[in-house]
């Protein structure tokens, strides 16, 4: 039975991390509205899959913390309605993260398939990474020009600078991606939108700025995803950290 359970668990996290484009979930949060008054309640569902956006229901007990930034970028509790469903009252206007982290690990290739554990725990591993995930959405309360500020503490971020008045759709929404807090170049953006029949809408990677823009030629939410890549300290432990980011908002 253990052994049943741990490798549901891995599949999960290999789903999770999208090993390929094609057959790899994504992880995102779902709004019942992204443009709230304040006072209102807002439900957020927290789910992965194939489809955007909605598929399956990421388990609860692969979340390491779910919780709110207010427009001053500060702290602010949720209520947990039952596994990966969530709502919480914004008491100010301006915008909102509401955030989901995932719990990291280490994951092994092995003659026998993939594991849990890193290479010093598993035994003939052949390669190793540590994967960090975290899904953001962006809540629009009230007055958009009152509070704004995005920036979160989560190691890959996707910051927008488009200033929100000029948000919408059909124009140009430029994105920044920011890795421990800096603009970082070479991140792999992909972006889509509810009802959306091919996989992504667009694939970019940021410039040197860690800068991206494209075209929200569709109304309505939008799925951002960043994937970045960084090398592992001690090879004898793992190879490479793996770094996943989604942000979902609305036009």
């Amino acid at each position: 039975m253990r052994q049943l359970v741990l490798s549901l668990v891995l599949g999960i996290i290999f789903l999770l991390l999208g090993v390929t484009c094609a057959s790899g979930h994504m992880f995102w949060l779902n709004s019942n509205t992204y443009n709230p008054e304040k006072g209102e309640t807002i439900f957020i569902e927290i789910g992965f899959g194939h489809k955007f956006p909605r598929d399956q229901a990421v388990k609860d007990k692969q979340l390491a913390e779910v919780y709110a930034l207010n427009p001053s970028g500060q702290k602010v509790s949720v209520n947990k309605i039952f596994p990966a469903f969530y709502s919480f009252t914004p008491s100010q206007d301006g915008y909102y993260q509401v955030i989901a982290t995932m719990k990291p690990g280490f994951v092994s290739k092995t003659p026998g398939g993939h594991k849990l554990g890193n290479k010093k725990d598993t035994e003939n591993a052949i390669s190793c990474f540590r994967f960090n995930m975290t899904a953001t959405a962006l809540i629009e309360v009230g007055d958009s020009n009152k509070g704004y500020s995005s920036k979160n503490k989560t190691p890959l971020q996707l910051l927008v600078i488009t200033a929100p008045e000029e948000m919408g759709s059909g124009s140009s929404l430029s994105i920044k991606a920011l890795f421990q807090g800096e603009p970082q170049a070479g991140v792999k953006i992909m972006s889509t939108y509810a009802g959306y029949k091919d996989h992504w809408v667009i694939e970019k990677e940021t410039n040197e700025q860690g800068l991206v823009k494209f075209q929200t030629q569709h109304k309505g939410p939008w799925y951002i995803r960043a994937k970045y890549n960084k090398p592992y300290p001690d090879k004898d432990v793992c190879d490479q950290y793996y770094y996943s980011s989604c942000l979902t908002l609305n036009f």
